[in-house]
This record gives structure tokens, C-alpha cells and sequence, in this order.
């Protein structure tokens, strides 16, 4: 299986995380895809944030969930830069040509209707299955996503060591295993995933070492 370089939040060491800027600077850095995380607003609109607390990212300390789209608006991440809506990183990626990884954060918040609402979108950017994948840490929320989108693929997310996890995976319905960077060191690993058919989607090769591990394990 051949090995891609799909960008974590956007280009996010250069811009700061899912905004607009590091998704663009990703495709100009040539990345085989994006992964980004979609939570729901109080009234209903979904946007691309990865913490469940707003403080780290706009100093605001209130939950993503209790705001309005209107009271986001107001925010910046970085002091310069909106929170984005789904629907505006499909239309980029639809006009670019890139894949892309939708993380859904609902395990913590459930945000229940929230695998239909985003196959919904999907849908109406004309994005195809072939051009998404869709991952989280509620595997049960996974499981719902496939049984919305059969033919989408579906990762798996977790940052433990598991017992045969591509076993789990297969259990599941799941087309991926996406998990935290150590779980390669488990021997045959990646051997046994592609084996299974599972693709290992691993994260987050950052550094030169770890990505060139990565690289050697078939990963």
C-alpha cells in the first residue's frame, strides 16, 4: 500500500490549526489530503474545531457547543483567524482536488444526528466516497457512519495498545485503524493490518525519525 502524507489539522505547524490558512498552505505544500475535526454549534451549524474547550485556540473559555454560530463569530483563533464552517473546507477541497479526513468529535460531546448531518453536507459539496475518509474516537459513531455511507471508508481512532486490533477492526465494518504513532512498535503490526485489508492510518508522524520509522514499518 503506498504511503501518503495527509496534513493534521491543515499545514499546522505553519498556520494555526483548522483555519482556512492551514488548509491552504497544505495544498500548496503538496499533501496527499487533510484531516480536520467537526463539532456542532448551539444552534445547529457544524464547524471545523478540534477542542471541545475554546480556550486554548481564542482564550475563550466557554465549550464550542454552548455558542451560537453568531457568538463563534466574534472569536479568533490566533487573534486573526474565523472558525471555519464544514461546508466551506468541502468547497475547498472539492475545488482542489483534495481528499479528506473528517474527524468526528463526539466523544465527549455526542452531539447525537451528527454522522447524518455531515454525510448530508458531503453530499451536497458533490464530494464522492473515494474522496473522504471518516474517523473518531467513538466507535460506535463509526459504525453509524458506515451503515449511513457503505462505500465511504472508515477509520478507526485510538491512542492505546489493543489486542489484535485489526481483528476489532474488522468486527466493526471498519476499512482503517488510525492509531497513535507507539502502536507500530508492536511487532508485524502493520504486517497483519494489510494482511486483514485494513490500512493503517497512523498519527502523528511528525518529526524526520518517526516519520522515516513509519516509512520503513509500511505504514
Amino acid at each position: 500500500m503506498k504511503t501518503e502524507i495527509w496534513a493534521h489539522r491543515g499545514a499546522s505547524r505553519d498556520e494555526p490549526e483548522n483555519t482556512m490558512a492551514a488548509f491552504e498552505k497544505a495544498c500548496k505544500d503538496g499533501a496527499d489530503g487533510l484531516e480536520m475535526d467537526v463539532q456542532r454549534t448551539k444552534d445547529g451549524e457544524l464547524v471545523v474545531f478540534h477542542d471541545e474547550a475554546l480556550g486554548r485556540l481564542t482564550g475563550d473559555p466557554r465549550q464550542l457547543k454552548d455558542l451560537t454560530r453568531k457568538e463563534l463569530r466574534a472569536l479568533r483563533v490566533a487573534n486573526a483567524h474565523d472558525i471555519p464552517l464544514l461546508a466551506d473546507v468541502l468547497r475547498f477541497c472539492k475545488e482542489q482536488d483534495l481528499r479528506l479526513n473528517i474527524k468526528l468529535k463526539n466523544s465527549v460531546h455526542l452531539y447525537p444526528g451528527l454522522e447524518e448531518e455531515i454525510a448530508e453536507l458531503v453530499r451536497d459539496a458533490g464530494l464522492f466516497s473515494d474522496r473522504i475518509i471518516y474517523s473518531s474516537f467513538n466507535h460506535l459513531s463509526i459504525q453509524k457512519m458506515k451503515s449511513i455511507d457503505p462505500k465511504a471508508p472508515v477509520g478507526l481512532l485510538y491512542a492505546g495498545i489493543l489486542h489484535e486490533p485489526w481483528n476489532y477492526a474488522k468486527t466493526l465494518g471498519a476499512d482503517a485503524l488510525h492509531p497513535m504513532l507507539n502502536s507500530l512498535q508492536i511487532p508485524d503490526f502493520v504486517k497483519h493490518c494489510h494482511v486483514e485489508g485494513i490500512r493503517v492510518h497512523t498519527w502523528t508522524a511528525d518529526e524526520d525519525a518517526h516519520i522515516l520509522a513509519a516509512l520503513a514499518l509500511g505504514a
